[in-house]
């Protein structure tokens, strides 16, 4: 016989789920990396950042992204207007 498919997963109003097998907390290397074999091992997850772009402290800024970043600005709002 054929497998059952897999089950859906909960979702909110939003269409977003609403439980996780895992949550992973911060965007740089180490933490994508663990979201990514997470992920491809077929769990669910969620992955944060307290900051508005990704990467942590392996960011790559522009020139001026930097002397903003510097300031306290935050460089992916100089990306977008």
């Amino acid at each position: 016989p054929d497998p059952a498919p897999p089950a859906q997963p909960e979702v909110g109003p939003d269409g977003l789920p609403l439980r996780f097998d895992a949550v992973v907390l911060g965007t740089g290397i180490a933490e994508s990396i663990v979201a990514c074999a997470l992920a491809r091992s077929g769990r669910s997850v969620l992955h944060l950042d307290a900051n508005d772009y990704y990467g942590g402290d392996d960011a790559s800024f522009s020139l001026d992204g930097f002397a903003g970043w510097v300031r306290g600005e935050s460089p992916y709002s100089m990306l977008h207007g």
